[in-house]
């Protein structure tokens, strides 16, 4: 999912900055994930992050 279909779905203004942001984050997470000892725990914590995050910008 890019930015602009993020915005639509969360009903922001296409140029939102905060989507752009987001979904570098989330593009990026893999890559902090490498060579971590559990990847996978990397990534649940990235993406609940994230998610905390994008709730919290809705407020």
């Amino acid at each position: 999912m890019g930015p602009r279909a993020l915005a639509e779905e969360s009903g922001l203004p296409a140029d939102d900055p905060a989507c752009t942001a987001l979904v570098h984050f989330a593009r990026e997470a893999p890559h902090a994930a490498r060579g971590h000892g559990d990847p996978g725990a990397v990534l649940d914590r990235a993406f609940d992050l994230l998610d905390s995050g994008w709730r919290e910008l809705g407020r």
